[in-house]
């Protein structure tokens, strides 16, 4: 492959990538304040960062190089006396163990003996980096049968780990590096990861099982208490529910979530390694490449649709990931203002529809087309406000429309057509295929 086209389609894959509401503002203070660090061992470590719905969230990360003692704090610094535990893990390393299977010391030792034996070869490298020996910091019945959380130290904190009985056999599901300024971490396992367990980070919790999307396109979410029992949090998710959409953070004088989340993990990703984590988003958007329909009156679309999409709040500030269109149609209103159609995703939904009037996020008007149906015969079809007709697109297709089933056909163009509000079929003749007539 030639390096120009190998740019062009990498270029193209990436266009509309959209980071979560705030995250440039959050990494940007995070790179500030660590330009002044003086970092004690350069070049010994790395920091991991997870771009989550919410923030960034940071992980300890001590190699196995790290001198004798040492740790990295939650700065990515080297510290080579390290601190007694703090925040979470000292919940969680401290006490016995609890749950209705605390007394069961064959339950106990094999959560213990699975979690030694699964070390050399967790995909976060914990082996190299935990000291002292594991705390079974809880032992109870899920919904799924028994189930454990461990904890070992690691740094300033605990690493944790969700053990799992499958036939009486104890396995660990997934591990958690120890974390830092954050409220906690919660582990997602079972079928479809629907069954949820949230060790007590010590501070109150609030949960949303999804974003709901009201008829005009706004999104908004329901947020209750996540009680605690035996220091734990055990949810099993609606039926209707999409497991990746949960959100926990933490609760706000008000009931509220504030901006400290707990990160999720579901085991059925975890434990497949890092990358399976983080690049689990479904592509549900249309398969056409980076281009610009331009209509009459149209002008160049915007850099990101982000900006209006989180101004007219049809964007869940929640979501772990979105993702505009590589295609637009542009066209105008009568009066001159511009008009972009295009689609964005949000994590694994479908994608859905979107319509930008106006070039400023401030007064622009947003309008949703609800989920785009990637098996129609013309997948784009928006009705303009106030008469001003009808955007429809197909790419690669031939276009014609008529304003009555007896009129005659008008023909409208290749790929993209503005119509008039009259118009009642189109007429779609895809590259090599035959006529097909669409009630509009």
């Amino acid at each position: 492959m030639e390096t120009d086209d190998l740019t062009t389609r990498l270029r193209g894959a990436a266009e509309g990538i959209m980071p979560p509401p705030g995250f440039t503002d959050a990494v940007t203070r995070g790179g500030r304040r660590r330009r002044h660090r003086r970092h004690l061992v350069a070049g010994l470590v790395s920091v991991t960062v997870l771009a989550m719905a919410v923030g960034t969230v940071t992980l300890a990360d001590s190699g196995d190089t790290l001198p004798p003692g040492a740790i990295i704090d939650e700065n990515g610094d080297v510290v080579i006396d390290p601190p007694p535990v703090l925040q979470n893990g000292e919940l969680w390393l401290s006490g016995p163990t609890r749950g209705d299977l605390a007394d069961d010391s064959e339950v106990l030792d094999g959560v213990r003996d699975a979690w030694r034996a699964y070390l050399p070869g967790s995909p976060n490298g914990l082996a190299d980096s935990v000291r002292g020996e594991p705390n079974v910091y809880w032992a109870g019945t899920t919904p799924l049968g028994p189930a454990a959380v461990v904890a070992q130290a690691q740094g300033r904190g605990a690493a944790l780990g969700l053990v799992a009985f499958e036939d009486g056999t104890p396995r660990v599901l997934t591990d958690a590096r120890a974390l830092v300024t954050l409220v906690g971490v919660g582990l997602q396992f079972g079928p479809g990861d629907d069954t949820l367990l949230v060790p007590d980070p010590g501070v109150p919790l609030v949960v949303s099982t999804g974003a709901v999307r009201a008829g005009d396109g706004t999104v908004s979410r329901l947020w209750e208490p996540l009680p605690m029992t035996d220091g734990v949090a055990v949810l099993s998710l609606p039926a209707d529910s999409d497991p990746s959409a949960i959100r926990v953070r933490g609760a706000g004088a008000g009931g509220g979530p504030t901006g400290e989340h707990v990160m999720l993990l579901p085991a059925s990703r975890a434990s497949l390694g890092w990358d399976h984590q983080s690049k689990y988003r479904a592509e549900n958007r249309l398969d056409w490449p980076l281009d610009v329909f331009t209509l009459p009156g149209g002008r160049r679309p915007p850099e990101s649709t982000e900006p209006f999409l989180v101004g007219a709040g049809f964007v869940d500030p929640y979501l772990t990931m979105a993702a505009g269109g590589l295609w637009t149609v542009a066209t105008a209103m009568p009066d001159g203002r511009p008009v972009w159609v295009t689609e964005y995703q949000e994590d694994s939904n479908p994608s859905r529809l979107i319509t930008i009037i106006g070039a400023d996020p401030g007064t622009a008007v947003v309008l949703d087309g609800g989920p785009v149906d990637r098996e129609s015969e013309l997948p784009v079809r928006v009705r303009l406000p106030d008469g001003a007709g009808r955007v429809v697109a197909e790419r690669g297709a031939t276009l014609r429309y008529r304003v009555a089933q007896d009129a005659a056909w008008v023909d409208a163009g290749r790929d993209a057509a503005l119509l008039p509000s009259t118009a009642v079929e189109v007429e779609v003749t895809a590259q090599g295929g035959a006529p097909v007539i669409v009630t509009l």
